[in-house]
């Protein structure tokens, strides 16, 4: 199982983060009756927050860290699409949406790192619980001039009784 820390992991979480995030703030942009940037100048943009998000994941993300990584980002997308569109009007609107989007992307966030965690622990004790109960491995025993007989692994030779049914049967 792979864990929530390792580097596979925290680079998905990143990314989706990234991605997730400014794509929020360019709707709560748009939504506040903004401009959206083009397409093309908002990788840069998904890429920093990936990285930040990236440097985060080394452990769990309290609420406080995504208020900040998110409204982070919420203001640097707003400043990035007022930068490329020239569209400089900042209204309440504007500041009520790109609010709203940090709040509701942080309690998304939150939940999903918490199914993320959750995911994991049970799919650890679950796999932990698998090994637990499986059954001994099996081992053949050299035979006594007869055929090889399967026994439990810890199980010793000289401990099998040497009585059993006929071998044609």
């Amino acid at each position: 199982m792979i864990a929530p820390t390792a580097p596979m992991a925290r680079a998905l979480r990143a990314l989706a983060v990234g991605a997730v995030v400014t794509t929020v703030a360019v709707l709560a942009h748009v939504l506040g009756h903004g401009t959206p940037p083009p397409v093309v100048a908002l990788v840069p943009v998904v890429a920093v927050v990936a990285a930040v998000a990236l440097a985060m994941s080394g452990r769990r993300w309290s609420f406080g860290a995504l208020v900040l990584g998110v409204g982070t980002a919420q203001v640097a997308v707003h400043g990035l699409s007022v930068y490329l569109t020239g569209d400089a009007h900042v209204s309440v609107a504007m500041i009520a949406a790109h609010v709203v989007a940090t709040l509701v992307s942080c309690l998304s966030l939150s939940a999903g790192e918490s199914l993320w965690w959750r995911l994991w622990r049970w799919m650890t004790r679950a796999l932990t619980q698998l090994t637990l109960v499986a059954p001994p491995s099996l081992r053949r025993l050299p035979g006594y001039g007869v055929t090889s007989r399967i026994v439990p692994v810890g199980w010793h030779a000289d401990v099998l009784p040497t009585r059993g049914p006929p071998s044609f049967v």
